[in-house]
């Protein structure tokens, strides 16, 4: 009975940080020196998806990933329209065909704002409330 107990409220809780990351306002992330001032969605989708590999300026974009979590699946999910399994299907595909290759990952949430607030090539996604003056944000989530 007290596994059961457990097990239930490790499941409530569990819920619940998807319910209150679900309600995170996620936002694409450039180094606040980086001459982009916004992209559109489809600008957003072909940078993480490998299909550019450059800002509309022309200068190289590198996208990385935050480590897998619902604040990464929130962000495919309304930026590519890819589920998590879509997405390692894609990436499968395109390691095998020599296309490409995924996004490098941070180690946190942290260490994403980090990377991109010391590099002008960098290119993330964090929730809005991890902006701070080292990066901007260029494109919010819908």
């Amino acid at each position: 009975m007290r596994k059961l107990t457990t097990l239930i409220a490790a499941a409530s809780l569990a819920q619940l940080l998807s319910i209150a990351s679900a309600g995170a306002e996620i936002v694409v992330i450039v180094n606040s020196k980086n001459p982009v001032n916004s992209l559109n969605a489809d600008q957003v989708e072909k940078l993480f998806l490998g299909e550019s590999s450059a800002f509309p300026d022309g200068a190289a974009a590198i996208p990385v990933d935050l480590p897998k979590g619902a604040e990464r699946e929130q962000f495919y999910q309304k930026s590519t329209g890819k589920s998590p399994s879509q997405l390692r299907a894609y990436w499968s595909k395109q390691i095998f065909t020599g296309s490409g290759q995924p996004p490098k990952e941070a180690e946190s949430v942290q260490e994403m704002v980090n990377l991109v607030g010391r590099n002008p090539n960098l290119i993330g996604y964090v929730d809005k409330a991890a902006v701070n003056n080292t990066v901007k944000p260029v494109f919010t989530l819908p």
